[in-house]
């Protein structure tokens, strides 16, 4: 149920008008896909009940990818709406 509330959070904010109001604080929000995911993909283990390798194989296809990030391998250039041209 957690994940399911960030990712609402962050549908409702994925827009223009959201990134635009919300400055700076739009990307600390979108942070919180990283748990998100996580979150998503242990509760999908734990819903199946049976430990199967399809499962396992994105969870840690996630973990790989957000681990990537971390390291700063997945860095990209800054939206120029971040930059304060909105309009």
């Amino acid at each position: 149920m957690l994940a399911f509330v960030m990712l609402l959070a962050l549908a409702l904010t994925s827009n223009r008008f959201s990134i635009c109001r919300m400055g700076a604080h739009w990307r600390r929000l979108h942070r919180l896909v990283y748990p998100a995911a996580i979150l998503a993909a242990v509760h999908w283990l734990w819903a199946l009940k049976v430990w199967e390798s399809w499962p396992l194989t994105i969870l840690l296809a996630i973990l790989v990818l957000l681990g990537l990030r971390l390291l700063g391998k997945g860095r990209r250039k800054p939206s120029a709406l971040l930059d304060g041209s909105c309009w």
